[in-house]
C-alpha cells in the first residue's frame, strides 16, 4: 500500500515487487531485508570512504562537507552505471 507522509508518497517495496512479478518473494522476509540492509550500509561506507578521501585530497577544508558527500555519491552512481552496463 502506498502511504503519504510530509506530502510525500512513500511506496511499499513489497507492492513494487508484486506488481513486476505476482512470484516474487515478500519483501517482508527477515532475510531478504537483511541482504537489502547489508547492502545499503555497504553502499553507503563507499559514499563515505570516496567523500573523505575527495575532502583529503582537498586539502581537508571546513564546511564542505555535503559537497564532497554529493560528489561521492555522483561517482558511486556512475560507477554503479558503468556495471550494470
Amino acid at each position: 500500500m502506498d502511504d503519504t507522509k510530509y506530502g510525500l508518497r512513500f511506496i511499499n517495496p513489497a507492492n513494487i515487487a508484486i506488481r513486476r512479478n505476482p512470484h516474487a518473494p515478500a519483501v517482508c522476509d527477515p532475510v531478504i531485508l537483511q541482504t537489502i540492509e547489508a547492502r545499503q550500509r555497504n553502499c553507503e561506507r563507499l559514499v563515505r570512504e570516496r567523500a573523505y578521501f575527495l575532502w583529503e585530497d582537498a586539502g581537508e577544508p571546513e564546511g564542505r562537507d555535503m559537497e564532497f558527500w554529493l560528489e561521492a555519491e555522483r561517482h558511486f552512481h556512475e560507477w554503479t552505471h558503468q556495471l550494470c552496463n
